[in-house]
């Protein structure tokens, strides 16, 4: 399927994520219909509400041809069925000890300050879950989008009404 625009011309089309690097903030997708990867940038995966897209995921997107190729506009859907994941170069275990984890729960982000490396996930009738970046960057997230459904393990915050991250994965929907 194909939309002309005033400036370029928009072609739907699936593939595989061939790889993808968040500290580079691109990848890659190979498509289906034998065309050249597409270039996958991160600020593609946020707009869209994605953080990363591992290697092997299946993705449908827009894509326009640019002066270095094609590349992706627009995320339609991602299934990571057929991701590899990473082994976590960091560990991913809090600094601190937490003397009681719960969850995994699903939460929404109500806001997240990348200036300031500090936001809030909500949680309806309890105190809100108060998270670090240097939390995310132990889980492999860069940054946080608000309304951004994430799985979170949570803890006492010692002093404080809030609660405290623990640690956050990529809420892939299935149950």
């Amino acid at each position: 399927m194909s939309v002309a625009t005033a400036s370029a011309l928009i072609i739907e089309l699936s593939g595989v994520v061939k790889w993808f690097d968040p500290k580079k903030g691109y990848g890659f997708v190979t498509p289906n219909n034998g065309l050249p990867d597409v270039l996958l940038h991160t600020s593609c995966l946020q707009h869209n509400g994605y953080q990363a897209a591992c290697e092997g995921t299946k993705i449908t997107c827009e894509a326009v041809q640019s002066p270095k190729g094609l590349r992706c506009t627009r995320v339609l859907s991602m299934d990571e069925a057929t991701a590899i994941r990473p082994t976590p170069t960091r560990s991913t275990t809090p600094k601190k000890t937490v003397a009681q984890v719960f969850g995994p729960e699903r939460m929404v982000v109500k806001f997240f300050d990348q200036l300031k490396g500090f936001g809030f996930f909500q949680c309806p009738d309890e105190p809100d879950v108060f998270v670090h970046v240097s939390v995310l960057q132990r889980c492999g997230i860069d940054t946080l989008v608000e309304g951004q459904t994430m799985l979170v393990l949570y803890g006492p915050n010692e002093g404080d009404k809030h609660r405290r991250l623990v640690a956050v994965s990529v809420d892939s929907g299935r149950s």
